[in-house]
């Protein structure tokens, strides 16, 4: 397993920790995905950078996600690959893995506006007609408009998902929406250090960007936001441009040996817990192993 040096304010409370280890904390489950797509030398992913005004991890890069909320168990899911086979892969009961997979789809639909899902063509109002009336033609009000008004309305939906004013099951159900998570794979599930006092269990999922779609940088949460191949972001944080916490600094570099975007797309199952040690080499005198 590949080391990290520990970030400098995570030195006091590990070395208190290891000097008189303490009850951990319990961990609060939460999803991250990592968004990819094609570019002219192999593949790029989409990243996030914290704001500073953030209780965790402010300032890093990262990728979009978010801890599960008690409605994520009501979003319907329709994926191709059974939930049992999903709840396997994760080491979760299919309650669990319900709720991780939802909430990875609702996170990166309120911090960049993306669906993971074929993008609406309809407003509520024809959904509303086709299933009270079985028919397939257009509301009358339907005609009239453009994927840029249908893109508008879904957007202010977006920002009443994320302020908890309307679920992501009610905005799925009224446009339409199918969750199949065809282009998505699940990647591992890192569970934070005991030693510190905000700890997640976080299932970290790979997905592929929808055609005719690009995130948006929308939620507070972040300050900026880009496109990059894996390699250069690991090159980036070499020389000290931007922060990166052990587990985004993983899986870039698994990513970064990934031959193509297809395998990048493809299933690991696993658990990492990394836990604090001295180190003589790291900058910090401790390391993550």
């Amino acid at each position: 397993m590949k080391e990290f040096p520990l970030p400098a304010h995570q030195v006091e409370a590990a070395r208190a920790w290891l000097a008189s280890p303490y009850p951990p904390t319990p961990p609060r489950p939460a999803a991250t995905v990592i968004l990819l797509r094609e570019a002219p030398r192999g593949f790029e992913v989409y990243t996030v950078r914290r704001s500073a005004t953030m209780k965790h991890t402010p300032g890093v890069t990262a990728f979009p996600g978010g801890s599960i909320r008690p409605d994520d168990l009501a979003t319907p899911l329709e994926p191709r690959v059974p939930l049992s086979q999903w709840a396997y892969l994760m080491g979760e009961d299919e309650e669990a893995a319900h709720c991780l997979l939802a909430a990875a789809v609702r996170e990166v639909f309120e911090e960049t506006g993306v669906l993971l899902a074929p993008y609406p063509k309809r407003t509520p109002d024809y959904c509303k007609h086709e299933r009270a009336t079985g028919e397939l033609t257009p509301h009358p009000e339907e005609t009239s408009l453009s994927h840029a008004s249908i893109q508008a309305r879904i957007l202010a939906e977006r920002r009443r998902v994320e302020l908890h004013e309307y679920s992501f099951a009610s905005f799925l159900a009224a446009y339409g929406v199918s969750l199949l998570l065809d282009t998505f794979a699940y990647r591992g599930t890192w569970i934070t250090p005991s030693f510190l006092p905000r700890r997640y269990h976080v299932a970290f999922f790979t997905a592929l960007l929808p055609e005719g779609q690009d995130p948006q940088l929308l939620s507070t949460e972040a300050s900026d936001h880009s496109w990059a191949r894996p390699l250069d972001l690991l090159s980036q944080a070499e020389r000290g441009e931007i922060s990166l916490v052990a587990p985004t600094r993983f899986h870039l570099h698994e990513l970064a040996q990934a031959h193509s975007i297809d395998e990048a797309l493809t299933h690991r199952s696993r658990r990492i817990q990394y836990t604090p040690a001295p180190s003589r080499t790291s900058p910090t005198g401790y390391v993550l192993h």
